[in-house]
């Protein structure tokens, strides 16, 4: 896979010569959404663990169901699942997502979640 660059209105070099070494066809072009950093996803999943410990489940049981919480349930005969998960969200969907977390937390468990960052969760002490 190649990503084509685009600077000042025209491609570099390395994105011409792919696309000049296409094949015939149609394509279609579309600018990659920017995406959350792995120090992001790694503070959530120090939230999923937080709030999982605070409410009896496991880091992975409390990650689906904020999920689910969030973004609605498919319900099935014997089980539900989220809608959608965390791992396709733009980077403004993720800032929804987080928003909508501390709010779900707080009205479903009375819990409060600490500030959202790597460096804010070296202190395990939440206030509740």
């Amino acid at each position: 896979m190649h990503y084509l660059t685009k600077i000042s209105g025209r491609f570099d070099e390395l994105s011409k010569q792919a696309l000049d070494n296409l094949p015939d066809g149609a394509y279609g072009i579309k600018p990659i959404e920017e995406k959350r950093t792995v120090d992001q996803n790694d503070a959530l999943w120090r939230w999923d663990n937080l709030l999982g410990d605070f409410a009896g489940y496991t880091t992975a049981e409390m990650h689906y169901l904020m999920c689910g919480e969030i973004f609605g349930w498919i319900e099935y005969e014997t089980f539900r699942v989220p809608r959608k998960t965390t791992r396709n969200l733009s980077k403004k969907q993720w800032q929804d997502y987080i928003l909508q977390y501390r709010i779900k937390a707080r009205e479903i468990y009375e819990y409060e979640m600490p500030n959202f960052g790597w460096d804010d969760f070296t202190d395990t002490e939440t206030v509740r």
